[in-house]
């Protein structure tokens, strides 16, 4: 044990101070946060979640059968129940907190990586961490966190990879977008070689055959979830919810008495009637049996526990016709699609504390959360999307920031150096995920999105530090030009 804590204390005076400055107020922080009452919150009965006794005894069985979603979170879980099941909360609540320090510490490496100040770049990154958003997600047993911190560290992995030309860290920056693409639906195997495409284009020329081979394995692993989902459901995707999402863009936003004419006239299949979010008991009436001789593992209403399964096999059938359905309307509603994509990317940008249809309420995932920093919370909501409109507030700012990132990138684009390909690839990288983001949010589902924003709050950080630098530098310039000036002028009024 001596060993260790000696090797640890080693590895901690190694690091630059700014890093332990975080370490230190990320732990006295998470400390003051639990003594003003916030909560870990953890249940097993979301959607996305398989039968807990499953995970625990058949983790292996459970992840082959599992179709409706991304198997990321169900993998954390099984590991989880295999580990402690007594103290499963405390666990998940422990490996939360250090996603928020490796979250808050690659925030931290990217904003240093453009050249922040140390005591700016450690500010901004504790301040952060210290966000509602942060605290409460950090507290969720919900997939939101894991995912913000993978986009984060995989961009700093993406800067080290190029600027040091490091084979292990172009490995790693792989595999996490691999695991990303686990453990989200939203980031699709296209997204994947999207970022292998621009790993290998920044890249060294000599380097470009070995970082390619790099990317065989990750490819490999995600590529993996989408055959397997093809030849055991015939659906080549990580998820089968897709019709699902459409339908909240589309046929749950028809009049409904519209919706029921269109039923009984056999435009829209009978599924367009029962919620995405109802029961697999609410679809009895429409097949034979819940029983399926090709899946009977999927057979089972409700799980152990007595929460509904949403991994029956009703729902894949469901979900491709509801696809079907959303087709129907988007064809003959068009307008109606765009108005509720304007919504949608509203929604984006306001509060992320409020996702919840349940904000406020005891049924809210939040509602302890809520209890806790309710006032701080509301305070932090005025300042960050009361201004200059709410409820988007300062996110009105995004598009400049993003253009005053397409400007540096233009900059160097013809770049040679290490370091300047290597500030390149960080602000591609983060334009991209947030733009990435945004659109698929606002084209294929509604109802959470101020949600999915927190999957690229670090980015949206990064960025707007980014723009701040520059025109700080630029004001500097400015001012230094105007006093050359000056003394020029002075000098030539001089006899």
């Amino acid at each position: 044990m001596r060993a260790v804590l000696t090797r640890v204390g080693g590895w901690l005076q190694a690091m630059p101070l700014e890093y332990r400055v975080l370490c230190a107020l990320f732990v006295i922080s998470r400390l003051a946060v639990r003594a003003l009452g916030l909560r870990y919150s953890l249940q097993l009965n979301w959607m996305f979640i398989d039968d807990p006794a499953r995970l625990q005894h058949h983790l292996l069985d459970s992840l082959v059968s599992f179709h409706v979603y991304p198997p990321g979170m169900n993998i954390l879980t099984g590991l989880l129940l295999k580990l402690s099941p007594e103290n499963i909360v405390g666990w998940a609540h422990f490996l939360y907190a250090v996603s928020g320090l490796v979250l808050s510490g690659s925030l931290l490496y990217l904003l240093r990586a453009i050249g922040v100040p140390r005591g700016w770049a450690l500010g901004v990154s504790v301040v952060f961490g210290l966000t509602p958003p942060a605290l409460y997600f950090e507290n969720l047993y919900l997939y939101t966190y894991p995912t913000a911190t993978l986009v984060c560290f995989g961009g700093a992995c993406l800067h080290w990879a190029l600027r040091r030309g490091s084979r292990a860290a172009f490995g790693v920056f792989f595999l996490v977008a691999a695991l990303l693409g686990i453990l989200r639906s939203t980031f699709h195997i296209s997204w994947f070689f999207a970022l292998v495409a621009l790993a290998v284009l920044l890249c060294e020329r000599g380097q470009r055959r070995r970082v390619l081979a790099l990317a065989i394995l990750p490819s490999a692993l995600l590529l993996s979830l989408y055959v397997k989902n093809y030849i055991i459901f015939d659906s080549f995707g990580s998820t089968s919810a897709g019709g699902a999402n459409l339908t909240l863009m589309t046929v749950a936003r028809m009049p409904k008495k519209l919706r029921d004419e269109w039923v009984n006239s056999g435009k829209l299949s009978p599924f367009a009637k029962i919620s995405v979010y109802a029961p697999p008991r609410a679809y009895l009436k429409h097949f034979e049996s819940a029983h399926s001789e090709r899946w009977p593992e999927l057979s089972a209403l409700e799980h152990s526990t007595g929460s509904p399964n949403f991994n029956h096999w009703f729902f894949m059938e469901a979900n491709r016709q509801r696809g079907a359905d959303a087709m129907v309307v988007l064809r003959a509603r068009p307008m109606e699609y765009l108005r509720v994509v304007l919504l949608g990317l509203q929604q984006i940008f306001e509060p992320t504390t409020k996702w919840h249809p349940q904000t406020g309420k005891p049924g809210s995932p939040h509602y302890q959360h809520d209890q806790a920093l309710g006032r701080y919370t509301t305070l932090y909501n005025r300042l960050v999307h009361g201004w200059p409109g709410a409820p988007v507030g300062l996110y009105w700012l995004l598009p400049l920031v993003l253009a005053m990132a397409l400007h540096r990138v233009w900059q160097l684009r013809a770049a040679r150096a290490a370091d300047a390909r290597a500030e390149l690839a960080i602000l591609l990288y983060c334009g991209f995920q947030i733009v990435y983001v945004v659109v698929i949010s606002s084209l294929f589902t509604i109802g959470e999105s101020a949600r999915y924003r927190f999957q690229i709050e670090a980015p949206i950080w990064f960025l707007s530090a980014h723009a701040a630098l520059r025109l700080a530098r630029s004001v500097s310039s400015l001012r230094a030009r105007r006093a050359r000036k000056a003394r020029s002028r002075m000098e030539s009024a001089q006899p």
